[in-house]
């Protein structure tokens, strides 16, 4: 006879603590991930219900049915113009680091640079997203992050400017609050002692990498010198490696700015490019819905402007939901309220959605072809 501890039939293993401790912060990230992941739903469709119950349906279906379909053919090649143009921005960054990118490859990079941008807040996961999918195409982690923050960078020391004037100088509908004008101005600041700090790291790319590698190295003789627990170790070993990316980066940033003169401008160019197809686009479809009375086409190219700068300094996932307020609360003096709703809709569909549902394919395609790790190639 023989008793249930003898049998090992009977016998189930019990996992080990550190299996269940694995098993639930994968359950606890996989839950964060997934919020990420819809919070740009969330947001867009909330605020788009909204706009439609307080506008009316059918005040924006009218909206609609003015603009002329030729206006929707100039904003869907001024959207292949805006594409290339951010395409064009990694060739030239890429080949200021000594690191050519193809036209084609550059296309796929900015669509999945858009989807990074909306499933993170304040576009966060972009430059993660786009060092990821440039490794899997055989680049150096540190070399595709340098590039996405490159071209970042250079947008924003056009768009700070823009917004700048904007607040200062401009008159316009929308700008006759001066809390519009504050929100502006705090803004800039804001990115702009960003911009200060990335600069700094252009001119001083040695000092930068020296100081951050005894920064992280004080730091981790700190942990090392304590308890040791596996949480220590992990922590320490991430700080090791955050130090070598960030040193990395800092000297990719100093060699960018310090290498070829014409593939620098080139990248500052078609960043320029690429930011003014954005206002024209959004110029060219106000002007198809027509201007209300008393506006004018000055009118309709600050607001332009102005909403472009929204959208990319907007602290949402991709300007998710801020956009959609903005261009509806912006847009009704110079439109009227069921145009603004219109024309909001229609730009962010042709700017924003459409390349954003093709950066999530090519995304998922790379995800497909190399498995989660980039480096690990079918």
């Amino acid at each position: 006879m023989t008793t249930p501890d003898s049998n090992p039939s009977s016998q189930q293993e019990q996992p080990s603590p550190d299996a269940l401790s694995a098993s639930g912060s994968a359950k606890k990230k996989g839950k964060k991930n997934l919020l990420l992941s819809i919070l740009p739903i969330v947001l867009i469709g909330g605020s788009i219900s909204f706009l439609f119950w307080r506008v009316g349906p059918s005040n924006i279906v009218d909206g609609m049915e003015q603009l002329p379909p030729i206006y929707i053919g100039f904003a869907l090649l001024f959207l292949a113009l805006d594409l290339s143009a951010d395409s064009m921005r990694y060739w030239a960054a890429g080949r200021a680091l000594g690191s050519p990118i193809s036209f084609f490859l550059g296309l796929r990079v900015c669509l999945v640079n858009l989807f990074g941008a909306f499933i993170t807040p304040g576009a966060g996961g972009a430059a993660p997203a786009v060092a990821w999918y440039l490794k899997g195409r055989g680049f150096d982690e540190t070399r595709g992050l340098s590039i996405a923050i490159i071209k970042g960078v250079l947008g924003f020391y056009v768009l700070v400017p823009c917004a700048a004037c904007l607040a200062v100088i401009a008159p316009g509908n929308a700008l006759d609050d001066p809390q519009i004008r504050l929100v502006l101005l705090s803004s800039c600041l804001g990115v702009s002692v960003l911009l200060a700090l990335i600069t700094c790291i252009a001119i001083w790319p040695n000092f930068i990498a020296n100081l951050i590698h005894r920064s992280v190295d004080s730091m981790a003789s700190v942990i090392k010198g304590g308890k040791p627990t596996g949480k220590r170790q992990r922590f320490r070993r991430f700080l090791t490696w955050l130090g070598d990316i960030l040193q990395k980066t800092a000297k990719d940033l100093g060699g960018f700015f310090r290498g070829k003169k014409r593939f620098v401008f080139a990248t500052f160019g078609f960043t320029v490019l690429n930011i003014a197809v954005l206002m024209t686009i959004a110029f060219i479809l106000g002007l198809g819905f027509g201007l209300e009375e008393g506006a004018t086409k000055t009118d309709l190219m600050l607001m332009s402007i102005l909403y472009v700068v929204l959208v990319f300094i907007a602290p949402t996932p991709g300007g998710a939901g801020i956009a959609e307020f903005g261009g509806k609360f912006m847009f009704d003096p110079v439109l009227g309220e069921g145009e603004a709703v219109a024309f909001t809709l229609i730009w962010r569909t042709f700017t924003c959605y459409i390349p954003f549902i093709v950066g999530a394919i090519v995304f998922s395609r790379e995800v497909a072809r190399t498995g989660s790790r980039p480096d690990a190639q079918a």
